[in-house]
């Protein structure tokens, strides 16, 4: 008899809590997002107002980046020097010949000069 009563009180005890969940809300919810009351403004962040290339030596390029706070930070890039060319590669495949056109066949110009003459080339 005590294992039937069980799911019944756990089930109880459920429903007391819930309700006692949403009762102890003070204040009213919003249902539209709109009318729910607006934060505090956050700080306003930091962001990349330039990047340049200031100087370079021999192979090292030095960039400057300025941030929007006005504060700048400098790295450098390493660049390779011009290798040798590479050893020549093997002819490729032929490939297979494309479809035959059609023939041109020429056409006359006819040209009436200011004459008044006909000239056909």
């Amino acid at each position: 008899m005590k294992t039937k009563r069980l799911p019944i009180v756990l089930l109880a005890i459920l429903a007391l809590v819930s309700i006692l969940a949403l009762t102890a809300c003070e204040t009213e919810m919003p249902t539209n997002g709109i009318d729910g009351k607006d934060g505090q403004d956050g700080k306003d962040g930091v962001g990349i107002a330039s990047i340049e290339k200031t100087s370079t030596e021999g192979l090292v390029d030095t960039y400057t980046i300025t941030l929007t706070d006005g504060t700048t930070s400098t790295f450098t890039v390493n660049n390779g020097a011009n290798g040798q060319d590479g050893a020549q590669g093997e002819q490729g495949v032929q490939g297979e010949q494309g479809v035959q056109g059609e023939q041109w066949e020429p056409m006359s110009i006819w040209f009436v000069p200011a004459s008044g003459l006909t000239l056909v080339l």
